[in-house]
């Protein structure tokens, strides 16, 4: 499902009352995602992706290191306030390019994207030629 919100000048953001309503608590994790987008996670399930990114990693390769520093190091932990909005920080806000119209993806399983509505209308445009590929590549390893 996506929900389409504003982001005010301050960073704050609505989360829809549909996404507000299956969470546990007020607090969730906001880290970057693998594409130009934020990745927002509940508490439970920020922690068990932590681990998966530590057990699978390491601070002695490159590799572990880059991946760690994508994901981990720029992690803002975040408070729903009584109006069920989100303050998003700048540094992640500039990385993601958001300025106003969002895009807010439920769907990922783990996580919730948040994304420029315009750069996830191009992400989605510039893809839709992969979709069919993937998509036969993951029913044969389903069969």
């Amino acid at each position: 499902m996506i929900y389409w919100n504003n982001l005010d000048d301050k960073g704050r953001m609505m989360l829809p009352a549909g996404l507000r309503t299956g969470m546990q608590g007020t607090k969730l994790y906001i880290t970057r995602g693998a594409d130009t987008c934020l990745w927002m996670f509940t508490p439970e399930l920020w922690e068990e992706f932590k681990q998966r990114i530590l057990q699978k990693t390491s601070s002695f390769t490159e590799d572990g290191r880059v991946v760690r520093s994508h994901f981990l190091i720029p992690v803002q932990e975040t408070e729903i306030d009584r109006t069920g909005r989100i303050n998003i920080s700048l540094p992640l806000r500039q990385y993601a390019g958001l300025t106003k119209e969002c895009s807010i993806c439920e769907g990922m399983e783990e996580h919730i994207d948040i994304w420029n509505r315009s750069l996830y209308d191009k992400y989605i445009e510039e893809n839709a030629s992969k979709v069919k590929s993937a998509l036969e590549s993951i029913g044969r390893s389903l069969q």
